[in-house]
């Protein structure tokens, strides 16, 4: 007995020992818990660094979640969709305002008014099906109606995939432990030194996307090819059946890539190609497409597993008018690609067949793609590179998901959105977003093997403060504000209106954008709409001073010399709002009020303020 009384303690002393060490860590406030959203005034904040429970807390260029605000109570007839996913869920390479979870918000509300929507996106650059499972229990309490889930293009090399660099554990149920882990404040203790031990740069200068490669050489079938497959049919298994449990009903969607204009990335560049390879080339520059395809049908009886190949292949029957055997071709070179950062078609095949045998709805993202590009390939007229959307992909993404919502939970036979009437964004959100591309191309795996076209914008200075945005010079409100106040000084009120608006359209409280449209329609001298916007700012935000001191400005202006007096002593009244204005702004207060008395016939009182 006192053997196992010894041996017993021997075992307890040192859990005890970390659990006190632990519980000290967090009396004192160290580390974090990596908390999904910020509950505050009545909202749900989503984190923008949560992603760094994945990435790791010091890793400078980890993505970030879109910084949204969800309320706490959810209002009667309200529908809560959550999107989970990678970069296509968050809307790479654009920000904030051009992915699917916005269109798709904008298309149902536009054709069901009776209903409250409210769609939160999740999306996380990098993140996989591991990452994914983990949120799913952390977003409970949001009460979501709906989930709709867009994963599957990182299974290779998104942060736990086993080609990655941060792919170090197998198992997902070890990844999901570890997730827990790294909660732990001395696990982050011993984090944190690690890094400042560590020697070499600590600044990462590559992309993310290139920084993610551990394995270029991913075979088709390999053990690893499999294992990843393997793991992500566990994961989405596990996530099908946590919220089937939670009675969350799932949406799924298939995935789509550039096919037509994206050549494997796992190939050899074209100089170490080797003559055959060369020839071939040529042979389709000249459009000798007869003898380029002898020669491939040749090659690919010697190296059938080869994805350059096939590639080739697929471009010499797309120029023969062969589409159905041209598909065929890109399709099999997308799924022999080395460095497979387009999904293969295992994937999809999990997602149809967990779907099929959950009697979960599909979105038809696959069939629609197909239908809305040339001849039915896949390629850059939806696509600004390997697999991210463009605008139009995006809508169409978000317009894939509205079917089977629409038909599934709203009974109705027919979709009506009118896209058109969703384009909350403008040439600068484009602009951002083709500064982003043209970097990633420009690094690891692509070396030149994407056909990106880039536009050019008008005027120049939208190029110019896309840049300093990425420079972090311009947050990106500010950034439209600039734009915006270009255009206002042009006397081009439509376009100043609308790099407003589109701010708004991500905030609806948002002060600058609701007191600078009634700016703009102040300066049109359009009194009644700019009355309204100001009434607008001040409905969310009742002690802006200097809101109320313009709202006066142009009572006065239109003749509410009354109103005007009496939202002038509701400032000046007020200690708290009054010292709200800087020096300058008191002062334009007393010479508006002296204004408005002499408007009144009160020259005594006048005279008065004009001493103040």
């Amino acid at each position: 007995m006192k053997r196992f009384i010894f041996i017993s303690t021997l075992f307890v002393i040192p859990f005890l020992i970390l659990a006190i060490f632990e519980i000290t860590l967090r009396i004192t406030n160290f580390g974090t818990e990596y908390p999904l959203y910020f509950k505050k005034n009545g909202y749900y904040f989503i984190n923008s660094k949560y992603p760094q429970k994945f990435f790791g807390r010091f890793d400078s260029s980890a993505p970030e979640l879109i910084e949204q605000k969800i309320p706490v109570q959810k209002p009667p007839n309200t529908m809560r969709l959550v999107c989970l996913g990678g970069s296509t869920t968050a809307g790479f390479p654009y920000e904030i305002n051009i992915n699917f979870p916005a269109f798709l918000k904008c298309g149902l509300q536009q054709q069901f008014p009776e209903k409250k929507w409210q769609v939160i996106n999740l999306g996380v650059s990098a993140l996989n099906s591991h990452g994914v499972r983990h949120m799913s229990r952390e977003i409970l309490e949001l009460k979501p109606d709906l989930i709709l889930i867009y994963m599957g293009h990182n299974e290779f090399y998104g942060v736990f995939g086993l080609a990655s660099a941060r792919g170090h554990l197998s198992n997902p149920t070890v990844v999901q432990w570890f997730l827990k882990l790294k909660t732990l404040r001395t696990y982050q203790l011993l984090e944190s030194l690690i890094y400042r031990l560590s020697p070499g740069p600590k600044a990462q200068k590559a992309t993310l996307m290139a920084r993610m490669i551990q394995n270029n050489k991913v075979r088709y079938g390999s053990p690893l090819y499999l294992k990843t497959l393997k793991n992500f049919e566990t994961n989405l298994n596990e996530i099908l059946n946590f919220f089937q449990q939670q009675n969350i009903p799932v949406i799924l969607s298939p995935l789509v890539s550039n096919l037509k204009d994206q050549q494997p990335l796992g190939a050899p560049p074209p100089q170490k190609s080797g003559i055959n390879l060369v020839r071939i080339r040529e042979l389709i520059q000249q459009n000798d497409f007869v003898q380029a395809k002898n020669l491939l049908h040749t090659a690919l009886q010697e190296q059938p597993n080869n994805a350059q190949l096939h590639f080739l292949m697929g471009q010499v029957y797309y120029s023969l008018k062969n589409f159905k055997a041209a598909k065929k071709h890109f399709i099999v070179a997308r799924d022999y690609d080395q460095v497979p950062f387009r999904a293969p078609s295992g994937i999809n095949q999990i997602i149809f067949k967990l779907a099929r045998e959950r009697a979960f709805p599909l979105a038809p993202t696959d069939s629609l793609f197909s239908a809305f590009s040339p001849h039915g390939i896949w390629d850059g007229s939806l696509f600004l590179e390997h697999l991210h959307p463009n605008e139009k992909g995006y809508q169409l993404l978000a317009r894939a998901f509205a079917k089977p919502i629409v038909r599934e939970f709203l009974k109705s036979k027919t979709l009506k959105i009118n896209q058109s009437n969703c384009q909350n964004f403008s040439a600068l959100d484009l602009a951002i977003g083709q500064l982003k591309i043209e970097q990633l191309v420009s690094n690891a795996p692509f070396f030149g093997r994407t056909h990106f076209k880039p536009r050019r914008f008008q005027p120049p200075l939208i190029e110019q403060i896309a840049q300093r945005h990425l420079r972090e010079e311009l947050i990106w409100d500010a950034s439209h504000f600039e734009l915006a106040d270009y255009y206002l000084q042009s006397q081009n009120y439509a376009q100043a209106l609308k790099e407003y608006r589109i701010v708004l359209a991500y905030d609806s409280t948002h002060l600058t954008a609701l007191y600078k449209i009634a700016d703009t329609y102040f300066q049109m001298e359009k009194f009644d709409s700019a009355n309204y916007w100001y009434q607008k700012a001040l409905h969310f935000h009742p002690r802006a001073a200097f809101v109320l001191a313009k709202l006066a400005r142009l009572l006065l202006v239109s003749g509410n010399v009354t109103q005007a007096v009496n939202v002038i002593n509701q400032i000046v009244g007020e200690q708290a709002l009054f010292e709200q204005l800087n020096f300058r702004q008191q002062n334009a207060r007393y010479y508006l009020r002296a204004v408005a008395f002499l408007k009144l016939e009160k020259k005594t009182a006048a005279q008065e303020q004009l001493k103040m």
